[in-house]
């Protein structure tokens, strides 16, 4: 969120000097600028690529999978032509237009309103009297001032790097940090601290059998919209998991002995590459009733993840864990394109991208199967391959110095 807080408060060049404020830009003007001959003539080019692949599959050598895919060595052939349809950029990146008017540079504030909207506020508000009231406080109130404060004070400690200090040592005048005692009185701080809530309990059980992260799925769901719709990403974004440090007693905490934070929830987020801006996550929250038996995990999550996004020409980048053949396929139908390693383990993949099969050191062999699929196997140490598979690269240029690295590792 912090690099979209940058790219919103930064937006003067973007608006004219007689615009005052108002835009009369839509979607559908930006669509047309980016817009290219994308559809015209597929048919023929559908046609072309069939018969291409037709003189491939006499002289070129041909791998299968576990599964009976096809791969053809095509190393060292370039078929250099128009742009597919699903790497075509039918949205021009930048703020949403509708919104211009209502952050000039250097207004931080109205930029994090834009996320933190009046209704997020007002519920958590209300959410959090409501439980000061129950437990019989009465006296207690909260107003949109010391709320904005609280917050404030809560992000300090995390900018800070002081989020596992005691709030103790952060309030005391003489040794904490002046900004904490100046803008809040530690009790008070505790107190917000005490009673916050982001629902009701009232209704909280009938709510809880439909939805486990109903104590916060109200208010995450606002804060989703409202960075959907402030800011539109450029070409590629990526998709990957984060674990949120937590050791609350909650039935959905992960153990993950890899990550700096051993304890947490885990949230599955779609990223703008460029801008490092948060577009879309949700949180796993174990076994999915929502999805397809027959579908992974990580074919589930990346599906979700972009479906606000289809048929605008973005590129995912993800890791071996999402990656596969089925996935890019069903992502071209929906115009993404995919770049991402591949296990070798996979049963769409041949022999030949396992470690078992030894290739010169640096060296590399590209491989397609139908609906111009890539698969580049690069041998990067003498005992490790690393296959990616790309449906934005039509063919896959080799460097010829140093480690001989192949297009696709540059991306």
């Amino acid at each position: 969120m912090l690099g979209g807080l940058n790219e919103l408060t930064n937006i003067d060049p973007l608006i004219s000097e007689d615009d005052d404020g108002n835009s009369n830009s839509s979607d559908s003007d930006d669509t047309e600028c980016y817009r290219t001959d994308s559809t015209e003539d597929e048919s023929e080019d559908d046609d072309r690529r069939a018969d291409e692949e037709l003189e491939l599959s006499f002289d070129s050598e041909v791998f299968s999978g576990k599964d009976g895919t096809q791969w053809l060595d095509i190393t060292n052939r370039f078929r250099r032509g128009r742009a597919q349809r699903q790497n075509i950029l039918r949205v021009a990146p930048g703020v949403n237009p509708n919104i211009l008017g209502q952050v000039r540079s250097g207004q931080h504030m109205k930029a994090f309103e834009l996320f933190m909207t009046q209704d997020i506020i007002e519920h958590i508000i209300d959410c959090t009297v409501t439980e000061a009231h129950a437990s019989k406080r009465n006296d207690f109130n909260l107003s949109v001032g010391d709320f904005f404060k609280f917050l404030a004070l809560v992000i300090a400690r995390g900018v800070l790097g002081c989020r596992t200090a005691r709030l103790d040592s952060l309030g005391e005048r003489k040794y904490g940090p002046p900004f904490f005692h100046e803008t809040m009185a530690r009790n008070r701080f505790r107190e917000i601290l005490k009673f916050l809530r982001f629902d009701k309990k009232s209704d909280r059980a009938t709510r809880l059998q439909t939805d486990k992260f109903t104590m916060f799925s109200h208010v995450w769901g606002m804060f989703v919209r409202n960075c959907n719709s402030a800011l539109r990403p450029g070409e590629n974004l990526t998709i990957d998991e984060q674990l949120i440090p937590c050791k609350t007693r909650c039935r959905f905490i992960q153990y993950m002995p890899n990550k700096p934070d051993k304890f947490g929830i885990k949230l599955w987020a779609l990223v703008d590459v460029e801008t490092k801006y948060f577009l879309n996550g949700f949180f796993y929250l174990g076994k999915d009733e929502e999805r397809d038996p027959h579908n992974s995990l990580s074919y589930h999550v990346v599906m979700k993840l972009c479906q606000p996004f289809s048929h605008k020409g973005y590129n995912i980048t993800c890791d071996n864990f999402f990656t596969s053949l089925s996935l890019a396929k069903e992502l071209k139908k929906k115009c993404f394109s995919i770049v991402g390693t591949i296990r070798t383990n996979r049963r769409e993949l041949p022999n030949v991208s396992k470690n078992d099969e030894k290739f010169g050191l640096h060296d590399t062999k590209v491989l397609r199967t139908e609906g111009d699929v890539t698969l580049s196997i690069y041998q990067a140490k003498k005992d490790k391959k690393i296959s990616i598979l790309s449906t934005l690269h039509n063919d896959i240029e080799i460097s010829v110095c140093g480690k001989r690295k192949q297009e696709t590792v540059f991306l």
